[in-house]
């Protein structure tokens, strides 16, 4: 959830326009959002048997509704 709000902090568009490759290529940047550990949402990934493109797409979708 983290990796969300930073990503909307530095590209301030509403949940529903984020892209997943965008999210992913942020998730690949080490300073960005550092103290977001990333090896904690991957394996989040394994014990919900989804893809990482599958999780973010399903977060994306989440977040949209609240706003």
């Amino acid at each position: 959830c983290g990796i969300f709000f930073a990503y909307q902090k530095v590209n301030p568009v509403p949940y529903g326009e984020m892209k997943v490759k965008s999210i992913k290529n942020r998730l690949k940047e080490k300073a960005f959002a550092a103290k977001i550990d990333r090896a904690t949402i991957y394996l989040g990934c394994e014990h919900l048997g989804v893809s990482i493109d599958d999780h973010v797409a399903n977060l994306i979708r989440f977040f949209n509704g609240f706003e």
